[in-house]
């Protein structure tokens, strides 16, 4: 079980999404031990968002003086619904198998905007009713696992793939993994990895946003990990060459062994 509250705000209109979701999963052995074993995840996730927007920040064409400037004593366009309420609901499935102690693999996809919400923030001069602009269902495709291929290295590889209306994205890469305990059996270790994500330009096809660096530092249940996304579209003049810096901590909380249910490392 999960829930997530979050809100943004963007630009001098304000635009606001405020967002409260719950989620929930289940996990089903579908076959063999703790320590080799398949299983089967499925979860879902509902959601309620609230969308709005400041109409007294917003410049329309019909306030121009007729000579290129603003005139703010000219009348504003006028928008209906400038604040509204809508469900999301998303679900997915998971596949994972623990093929040995020293390699694993997953599998999985999500189906996000289920119900394809409307985001219009007008309505019908005839009807009244709001037009119809529903939100693009996302479809979201992920797969990766660790094996050991010496006796303190291992790989990572992973691939996530996203298709919303007429776009779609593409995160692939590795990581290489380095035990720094005294056996294979070790809970600590440090990583680094390269990723690519390329995704599609609606006018000249497809192109690479950018190169990841990653690291991350495992000790016992406690995880740091640390990425850079560098900027290789055309957008990295606007942003002087900046990337994206990226933080993490994680806590992993397994059952006890007796259960024979495997934890599974991601």
């Amino acid at each position: 079980m999960g829930g997530t509250l979050w809100g943004d705000k963007a630009g001098s209109s304000e635009f606001a999404t405020t967002q409260l979701r719950g989620s929930g999963s289940y996990a089903k052995k579908m076959g063999g031990y703790r320590k080799k074993a398949h299983y089967l995840v499925l979860g879902a996730d509902l959601g309620v968002s609230n969308r709005s927007i400041n109409v007294g920040n917003l410049r329309w064409p019909s306030q121009n003086n007729g000579n290129g400037q603003y005139d703010e004593t000219k009348p504003q366009e006028l928008i209906d619904d400038p604040s509204f309420i809508f469900m999301d609901l998303s679900a997915g499935a998971l596949w994972f198998s623990v093929l040995s102690p020293d390699a694993n693999f997953y599998f999985g996809g999500a189906f996000n905007h289920l119900n394809r919400a409307n985001q219009s923030f007008d309505r019908d001069d005839q009807t009244g009713d709001r037009i119809s602009i529903p939100l693009y269902s996302k479809f979201t495709f992920h797969a990766g696992g660790e094996f050991m291929v010496a006796q303190k290295f291992g790989l990572s590889p992973g691939v996530v793939t996203f298709f919303q209306g007429p776009s779609w994205q593409v995160n692939v890469g590795n990581s290489f993994k380095f035990l720094l305990g005294n056996s294979r059996r070790s809970s600590q270790a440090f990583q680094f990895g390269l990723w690519a994500r390329m995704a599609n330009r609606l006018s000249d096809g497809k192109l690479l946003d950018a190169v990841i660096a990653s690291t991350r530092f495992d000790y016992e249940q406690f995880t740091i990990g640390f990425s850079y996304d560098i900027n290789t579209s055309s957008l990295n003049p606007a942003t002087n060459g900046n990337g994206a810096f990226e933080f993490s901590m994680v806590y992993k909380i397994c059952g006890p062994e007796r259960r024979g249910v495997y934890c599974p490392n991601f």
